[in-house]
């Protein structure tokens, strides 16, 4: 954290300008009152709340406003973290596709009543976007409690609703077969009563300005990766039907991933930090949380905020994702806010210091000026944060 590096030197300097001061007045020039008010003036002139009060009003701030346009951080110290990023990973359903928007065409034996209950009852305790959209897209059906339900994260959901067994998932998921699963790519199969119904063919619509978010993160000012190297990954638990829509977004080789399971997402983003990476990690909550969790940074984005999203560091509202780069670069603009009032305080200590050491500042005087380097060094964080939230958002 920038507090402790700052403390680290910060305390070891002053001590030592204090003591080396002390000893000059007692020891070579022996006049131990004025050496005892130099070590005084010493120790309160080097106003360390300058340093401690940099960080939570200047960071608090920026977080505040971000909050403001519904990007919500856990703490601090995620602004912090956002300097050190330079690999970014997103999931595919709910992430950079718009759920709300998606369109479901069922192919298959027409769906009984009942089935259709099934189908709701099961849905509605599922976490998946997919899930939730299908049975958001079904108003007119009841749901009832199931006697039974399970989900299975990157696979589907299975349950028990009036004595009978449904599953709602992928092709394997199902056993719905290679023909239909050919036939069918990346289809949400419904199979009842051991017999498969037939699926529903998703129909993705992706997210308003996702190609200015992707080459944000793409950009030279945001990475230090070798740009022999992508610093940008797609990694999804469906499988590859979307490639052909997807390779305008993601044209580097080998940067889609597809079919991968949570675990594996885990282990994807353990081997970017085992070569050194800091890892951004953008998923939808649940079926994320491992790879979320390992991340450096890990932001959920959420068609509504008050979804459980376990293991993340953000919250950002799924309407305002088109703005994420504007986000970003405010957060990172708050830790050089935070560099430039140490600066401040340096030079502050610096002047303060040098009467100091001199024995000619008392003790009185020095305890009516550090209060004010505090004051000016929180003005200065906030109004700078004010002012680059305008500019910036």
């Amino acid at each position: 954290m920038l507090a402790d590096r700052a403390g680290r030197y910060f305390t070891g300097l002053i001590l030592g300008v204090g003591g080396l001061a002390f000893l000059y007045w007692w020891l070579i020039r022996g006049d131990m009152t004025v050496a005892v008010n130099a070590f005084t003036a010493v120790m309160i002139i080097a106003c360390p709340c300058a340093v401690a009060l940099a960080i939570p009003f200047t960071l608090g701030n920026i977080m505040r406003i971000l909050g403001k346009h519904r990007f919500y951080l856990k703490n601090i110290h995620v602004i912090e973290a956002f300097s050190g990023i330079n690999a970014v990973i997103f999931d595919k359903t709910g992430t950079i596709t718009n759920v709300a928007q998606q369109q479901y065409d069922f192919h298959g034996e027409p769906l009984a009543f009942a089935d259709k209950v099934a189908i709701r009852s099961l849905t509605r305790h599922s976490s998946h976007p997919l899930s939730r959209r299908l049975y958001e897209s079904m108003p007119e059906v009841p749901a009832e409690a199931p006697e039974h339900f399970e989900e299975i994260p990157g696979l589907g959901i299975r349950g028990i609703v009036h004595g009978q067994e449904i599953l709602i998932g992928s092709a394997i998921f199902t056993e719905a077969g290679e023909a239909l699963a050919a036939a069918n790519p990346g289809a949400v199969f419904v199979k009842t009563g051991g017999k498969i119904r037939g699926c529903y063919e998703v129909k993705s619509r992706y997210r308003q300005g996702l190609d200015e978010v992707l080459d944000y993160f793409r950009a030279a000012t945001f990475t230090k990766v070798s740009t022999a190297r992508s610093n940008v990954w797609l990694l999804s638990g469906d499988q590859d039907r979307e490639a052909a829509r997807l390779a305008p977004f993601f044209p580097d080789p080998g940067t889609m991933l597809f079919g991968r399971t949570p675990q594996d997402k885990l282990e994807f983003v353990k081997k970017l930090q085992r070569h050194g990476q800091h890892v951004l990690m953008l998923g939808d909550g649940l079926n994320d949380a491992g790879a979320l969790r390992q991340s450096d940074i890990g932001i959920v984005v959420a068609e509504n905020t008050n979804n459980f999203t376990p293991a993340c560091d953000a919250i950002l509202h799924a309407d305002e994702f088109a703005r994420l780069p504007q986000f970003v670069q405010l957060a990172r603009s708050g830790v050089r806010i935070v560099n430039r009032a140490y600066y401040i305080a340096l030079i502050y200590n610096i002047v303060g210091l040098s009467y100091a050491v001199t024995g000619a500042l008392s003790p009185l005087i020095a305890a009516v000026l550090m209060p004010l380097s505090s004051v000016t060094i929180v003005l200065f964080g906030v109004g700078m944060g004010n002012w680059i939230a305008r500019k910036t958002l």
